[in-house]
C-alpha cells in the first residue's frame, strides 16, 4: 500500500518515474522494500501510485527535501533520470540538502556514486567513469 506519510520509513528512494525508474521502485517494493517516490512531475509519482500502489509500500513526496526526510539514514537514493546534465542537476540539489555522510547515490543514467563518510569530489574533477567511489 502507498502512504502519504514522510517520516524517515524508506530504506530506498528512487528519483525519476519513467519506465526504469518505475519499474525499479515496483521491484524494490516487491521484494519487501519501502520505497521513496520522486519525479520532477508530481503526475508521474500519482499515475505510479495509482496503478502499482497495492504491490507494496511506497512513500510518495512532491519536493526533494520531502523524499530525503522520508529515507532512513544512510539515505539510499536511485537518480533514475536522462544522463548527463540532468542527472548533474539532481545530484547537486540532493548534495546540497543533506549532509555527504548521510547519502549513498546511485546516479545509474550517469556515472556510479557511492558517497560514503570519506566524502567525494565534484562529478567534473572525476578523471573516469570508474574511479575510487567504486
Amino acid at each position: 500500500m502507498s502512504s502519504p506519510e514522510t517520516s524517515a520509513t524508506a530504506q530506498i528512494g528512487v528519483t525519476g518515474l519513467a519506465v526504469m525508474g518505475s519499474n525499479i521502485a515496483r521491484n524494490f517494493a516487491h521484494h519487501g522494500y519501502t520505497v521513496a517516490l520522486h519525479n520532477r512531475s508530481v503526475a508521474k509519482t500519482d499515475a505510479l501510485l495509482e496503478a502499482h500502489g497495492s504491490e507494496g509500500k511506497f512513500v510518495r513526496s512532491e519536493t526533494i527535501p520531502e523524499f530525503l526526510a522520508a529515507l532512513e539514514k544512510p539515505r539510499r537514493v536511485l537518480i533514475m533520470v536522462k544522463a548527463g546534465d540532468p542527472t548533474d542537476a539532481v545530484y547537486y540539489v540532493i548534495r546540497g540538502t543533506v549532509h555527504l555522510e548521510e547519502l549513498q547515490i546511485d546516479r545509474t543514467a550517469g556515472t556510479l556514486v557511492s558517497v560514503r563518510r570519506s566524502g567525494c569530489s565534484t562529478p567534473s574533477s572525476r578523471k573516469s567513469r570508474r574511479d575510487r567511489w567504486g
